[in-house]
This record gives structure tokens, C-alpha cells and sequence, in this order.
């Protein structure tokens, strides 16, 4: 498995490198596989998941679970949450409120679904997603000035 691809789930879940490995274990996630996700996301074929990039999701969703904001196909956004306030300062709330209310958009957007690894995977996507129209916003906001 590449190094690179290790280090990136290590930085953004702050696990430690033989948790990411357990879990690439255990959803047999490759780096063809983990390539495939990339291309699928760089060019937004997010409607129909094949099983590559279901694989890729159920990594996702050990991850949470060992991070334990997930429980079988439960997000539990308000711990998420919780971590997340403890990064801001106090008064930086309007970062805070937007990336909150993301994280309401995306837990509802999965809330239904009972699968584990598309839970994962739509939360993870739906983030990307709601990342990029804050950012094209707030790229917006600054030509406009």
C-alpha cells in the first residue's frame, strides 16, 4: 500500500499507522483501489457506487469505528461535533457554525441508509461536496470586494 495514502488517512482520522493498516486489512482496500475512488471523485461520478468504491467506503467506515463516531451504520454526529468544537477557539464561531451545519447536512443525507460502507462513503462524499461549495463561496465573496 502507498505510503502516501497511508499518511493521508493517518493525518485526517489521527489514528495511529497500525489502525489505517488493520483496517486496509480487513476491506482488502488496495492502491488501485484507493486510485479509482480518486478518479471517481476528481470527476464527480458520485450517483451509482461499484463495489471498488464500496470497498473504499467500508475502509471509511472502520476508520470510524475506531475513532467510534460510528456504530454499525449510525454516525453519532453530535460526538463528531464535540471533537470538532474542541479544535475551534471561542471565538471563531462562524467558522464553527458552518462546518457544524455541513455536518448536519451530510448526517442527514445518510441518516435513512442502513448499509455501513454507503454511509460512510455518502458522508465522506457529501463533505467533499459541501467543502467545495463553502470554498467557491467564499472564493465568490473575496472577487466580489
Amino acid at each position: 500500500m502507498s505510503e502516501d495514502y497511508v499518511g493521508r488517512l493517518m493525518n485526517i482520522a489521527k489514528l495511529k499507522r497500525e489502525k489505517v493498516l488493520e483496517c486496509m486489512n480487513k476491506t482488502h482496500v488496495t492502491i488501485e483501489d484507493f486510485e479509482h475512488f480518486d478518479r471517481v471523485l476528481i470527476d464527480k461520478l458520485v450517483v451509482d457506487f461499484d463495489n471498488v468504491v464500496l470497498k473504499v467506503g467500508c475502509l471509511f467506515s472502520c476508520i470510524f469505528q475506531e475513532k467510534e463516531v460510528m456504530t454499525g451504520a449510525h454516525i453519532d454526529i453530535d460526538k463528531i461535533k464535540d471533537m470538532l468544537r474542541s479544535k475551534f477557539r471561542r471565538d471563531d464561531t462562524k467558522q464553527l457554525d458552518v462546518r457544524l451545519q455541513l455536518l448536519d447536512t451530510c448526517s442527514n443525507e445518510v441518516k435513512s441508509n442502513i448499509n455501513e460502507c454507503e454511509v460512510s462513503l455518502k458522508f465522506i462524499i457529501c463533505g467533499l461536496r459541501e467543502t467545495e461549495k463553502i470554498l467557491n463561496k467564499d472564493m465568490d465573496n473575496t472577487n466580489d470586494e
